[in-house]
């Protein structure tokens, strides 16, 4: 392989990588924002 070819499929699998854990890292910083927002609330009322 070439080292621009390499770098290309590096480049390649990090993206699929990134997508992944974006759609993942979606998932749980919904669950994060859903729990904060509730314990500010709970906080709030306290």
């Amino acid at each position: 392989m070439h080292p621009s070819q390499i770098s290309n499929f590096k480049k390649h699998e990090c993206q699929r990588l990134l997508h992944r854990l974006s759609l993942d890292g979606r998932c749980f910083l919904k669950h994060v924002f859903q729990w904060a927002s509730l314990s500010s609330r709970f906080r709030k009322a306290n």
